[in-house]
């Protein structure tokens, strides 16, 4: 489990949480609220530690596997909340991760962004054809990834509350 935060609730008072908070677990008068779990499959070890990296200092909880075999095993465990996936892996490839994660009930709705040096229109375009909801070309701005993880974590959360 991620990092959280505890706060003991106090009877009739109000208490104004970031929507990113939220969904949270309540326990009689404690709300917990954990931190965003993002998984992310990529074989290049400095890619894969720089993403890391960048998304533990914005306070997401990161899980990191070398392959797509690893990582579909840790997504059908842990669930995250959203995927990096790089497409070109040893043994299951991006491309293969993606289908199965889109065949299954439980997956099917994570948010994936994937990663790929191939950056030609005809690489974007398949990747979002077989169910990419965003496409980041490497090399990629720390900036980019970070609005674009946000963006997609925002745009699921308001999709799992309504």
């Amino acid at each position: 489990m991620g990092p959280r935060k505890s706060i003991n609730v106090q009877p009739e008072t109000m208490y104004i949480f970031k929507l990113q908070d939220l969904p949270s677990i309540t326990r009689r008068n404690e709300i917990i609220l954990m931190a965003e779990h993002i998984l992310i499959a990529d074989d290049d070890e400095h890619i894969g530690f720089f993403v890391r990296f960048k998304l533990e200092k914005l306070g997401y909880q990161v899980t990191w596997e070398l392959n797509g075999a690893t990582a579909l095993e840790k997504i059908r465990e842990t669930l995250p909340d959203l995927v990096i996936l790089d497409l070109m892996m040893p043994g299951l490839g991006g491309y293969e991760v993606l289908e199965q994660l889109r065949g299954q009930e439980a997956t099917r709705a994570i948010p994936v962004i994937m990663l790929s040096a191939m950056g030609q229109e005809n690489d974007i375009v398949k990747a979002i054809n077989s169910g990419a909801d965003d496409y980041l070309v490497k090399p990629f701005r720390p900036a980019e990834l970070q609005a674009r993880v946000q963006r997609l974590l925002q745009k699921h959360e308001v999709k799992q509350t309504t």
